[in-house]
């Protein structure tokens, strides 16, 4: 099951974080694929094999600049705009915690444009995490 939740002083910082098993990489590692190859929108929340553990809301958004991660009208929900450059980047990079055989993670940021810094770890953190 990959798992997200929004820590709003996650090592010292806003911080959206991805979090599963090595396996579990492949669900978003398809996401921003989807993305990187001009699907407008993937509402990852709702994916199988997806689930928020703090009620928070992430809809991938392919956009023609990215933005990076936006806090939306709620306090939870977070629209992540990307443009297909950095969608691939991103896809990549998660790619290599899919192919990896130990723990790790990456930060998907996009400096100084987002409101939280996005961070995907692979078998660092337990289930049972919460903001």
């Amino acid at each position: 099951m990959l798992r997200h939740a929004f820590f709003s002083a996650f090592k010292g910082q806003p911080t959206f974080l991805l979090w599963g098993t090595r396996a579990d990489m492949a669900i978003l590692q398809d996401a921003l694929a989807r993305i990187a190859n001009e699907e407008l929108s993937v509402f990852v929340s709702n994916l199988p094999g997806v689930k928020s553990v703090d009620g928070s809301k992430l809809s991938l958004k392919a956009v023609g600049r990215s933005n990076g991660l936006l806090r939306t009208s709620s306090e939870l929900f977070f629209d992540w705009g990307l443009d297909h450059e950095w969608a691939l980047d991103f896809a990549d990079k998660v790619d290599v915690l899919l192919r990896s055989g130990h723990p790790g993670h990456q930060y998907l940021e996009i400096i100084g444009t987002e409101d939280a810094t996005v961070l995907v770890s692979s078998d660092e953190y337990p289930d049972s995490l919460v903001p």
